[in-house]
């Protein structure tokens, strides 16, 4: 969604910039005047892209710290007197089948969308680039 961002802006070589010295995304503004948070942007996607709100709703649990990943690495464990909760690193063999064919059918679609994205931009940066010879 990030590397989207560059496309909606109106100065490419500004925004690249910004993003080099620290600047965050969500603090840069669009060609439209918009704060480009990731709430904005996975929006904008799923005009282009429908479903990729799903997608992104699917899949960010487990790029940001969130209840996937509590759900993935926790025992409750009840041995009749009490209950207790043990937190572990989870093995990807303890998923389902259908958990990870999930996964990797979205990851999938996600490698496909940004194969798109990152092809437009190399067009896009090699005329930026003609820019400075």
């Amino acid at each position: 969604m990030r590397l989207f961002a560059l496309s909606l802006v109106q100065d490419r070589l500004d925004f690249y910039e910004r993003i080099q010295n620290g600047e965050h995304i969500r603090n840069i503004k669009d060609a439209e005047g918009n704060k480009m948070t990731d709430l904005y942007l996975f929006q904008k996607l799923d005009n282009l892209y429908p479903g990729f709100r799903l997608l992104y709703e699917n899949t960010s649990g487990f790029i940001h710290f969130s209840n996937e990943h509590i759900k993935f690495n926790t025992d409750r464990i009840d041995d009749g007197n009490e209950f207790m909760m043990r937190i572990r690193l989870a093995e990807t063999t303890e998923f389902s089948i259908s958990k990870k064919v999930d996964y990797a059918f979205n990851m999938f679609i996600v490698s496909e969308e940004l194969f798109k994205l990152l092809n437009g931009y190399k067009l896009s940066m090699i005329e930026l680039m003609k820019q400075f010879d």
